[in-house]
């Protein structure tokens, strides 16, 4: 660009770009919203068919195979279905281990509807759960819906995340925390802006974010996530709310 147009000043425009795309119309929040509502589709189909003896990759085909025969266009994100130790991790590849019976699995399925693509996760087990995962499970839903709770129109962005931080260290969960409560969705599935403690902008109306509750622990890891907007006294939420901890029997 500089040999190209040597009398030109060059200027990053990524603060402009981020400003244009954080702030949604209701037409592109009304995409997102058939996006979650493929997504809740696909989630239904992979909680109703899974079995011990399934590998996570054919459970991904399952909700891929859901998505587009409910009009997604494409994944909002490399849809992924894992199990036991590797949901320690907050991304992960779906591979061919065989689901067993006892198992955690975390699922994040995604739909991209007109190029907008939401997103949902949420942990299920295979069977009863011991205590003490029931304890990692429930306090994540609990972080989580703080984090609903707290988000509304000329909020400071880092006072949420740093709040958000506070209620784990209140719980005793300070060493299971990873990052902060929440990042854009839009075009990607994960956009700018984040919510840091780092985090200095206002939240406005229309802004659109993943409420994004992520805990580890030494052997395995959940997510709770969903997709809100911001409005002038709190949240609409753009799916129907989560927080069902599902023990499947078989």
């Amino acid at each position: 660009l500089k040999n190209n147009f040597p009398e030109a000043e060059i200027v990053g425009a990524d603060e402009i770009m981020v400003a244009l795309r954080s702030i949604k119309s209701e037409n592109e929040i009304a995409c997102m919203r058939e996006g979650f509502r493929i997504t809740e589709l696909a989630t239904q189909e992979v909680i109703r068919t899974i079995r011990p003896g399934v590998t996570e990759t054919q459970m991904v085909g399952v909700a891929q195979r859901v998505i587009y025969e409910n009009g997604a266009e494409y994944e909002g994100l490399p849809m992924y279905i894992f199990s036991e130790k590797s949901t320690r991790h907050a991304i992960s590849r779906s591979s061919h281990r065989v689901i067993n019976k006892g198992d955690i699995v975390q699922l994040n399925l995604s739909a991209k509807v007109d190029g907008y693509s939401p997103s949902i996760g949420m942990p299920i087990s295979l069977g009863k759960l011991t205590p003490e995962r029931r304890a990692v499970i429930e306090f994540g839903l609990k972080a989580h819906e703080w984090t609903h709770a707290n988000l509304k129109a000329g909020v400071l962005a880092s006072d949420v995340a740093k709040g958000f931080l506070q209620f784990f260290k209140d719980n005793g969960y300070e060493k299971n925390y990873l990052y902060g409560p929440c990042h854009g969705t839009g075009m990607i599935e994960v956009e700018a802006p984040w919510m840091e403690t780092s985090s200095n902008y206002l939240l406005q109306p229309n802004m659109t974010f993943q409420i994004d509750t992520f805990v580890t622990t030494d052997t395995f890891g959940i997510r709770w996530e969903k997709g809100a907007v911001i409005r002038e006294g709190g949240c609409e939420l753009l799916c129907n709310p989560i927080g069902t901890i599902h023990e499947l029997e078989f």
